[in-house]
């Protein structure tokens, strides 16, 4: 596939594109319950992403700064356009501050993942990341079918009529912990972002030993 693909619209990574591509392409996970048991079960991956992090954090201060973060392509070596990157790190910006948080680059590597996947380059290197990135877009898919980039509110009341663990996964607790800018709806970057909260408070004694 072509280096030249064009992952950007109007100046902003196409999440919807991506995420349709994975879905048509991608590795197909049962129930949501599995996925959340595998992704559970990578405790060294957690730790390869800590370690990737605190490599790219050379001031120590808990965050990646723009020019931190523009050492990611190298150190992973990986297909991603520096304007590619500039809009990830935007999308990733959850709380708004203008910097990465080691749980907002999660949603860095699971945008990277799905940039490198469009163009079929994802390095054996990094296999244990795009597992993980795997998992997750696979759960997020779950409750957005269709690639929208967003999940409605209102979709939410249908998953009663399921019985894959969705409708106990995002209740309305989970809801409101997700919605960060409470527009009753929650985009790829919140749900990786809260997804990926609740892996590493899982794995957290695995982390502190690093």
């Amino acid at each position: 596939m072509s280096s030249n693909r064009d992952l950007l619209s109007d100046g902003k990574i196409d999440i919807k594109k991506m995420l349709t591509y994975h879905r048509d392409n991608g590795n197909k996970h049962d129930t949501l319950s599995k996925i959340i048991m595998h992704a559970s079960s990578l405790g060294g991956t957690y730790k390869r992403i800590l370690k990737v992090f605190k490599m790219l954090d050379h001031d120590d201060s808990g965050a990646l700064d723009t020019s931190e973060l523009d050492q990611l392509i190298d150190l992973l070596k990986i297909p991603v356009k520096p304007e590619e990157l500039k809009s990830i790190q935007k999308e990733s910006d959850v709380d708004g501050d203008s910097n990465i948080s080691f749980k907002e680059f999660f949603v860095t590597l699971i945008l990277v993942y799905l940039v490198s996947e469009q163009r079929s380059e994802n390095s054996e290197s990094n296999s244990n990341i795009q597992h993980l990135a795997d998992s997750i877009i696979s759960a997020y898919l779950i409750f957005d079918p269709e690639c929208f980039g967003y999940i409605k509110k209102t979709q939410v009341a249908q998953l009663s009529t399921r019985d894959d663990g969705s409708d106990i996964f995002l209740n309305e607790d989970r809801w409101k912990e997700m919605d960060w800018d409470e527009n009753q709806s929650i985009d790829f970057s919140e749900f990786v972002y809260t997804f990926a909260t609740w892996m590493t408070d899982f794995h957290d004694d695995d982390l502190e030993d690093n």
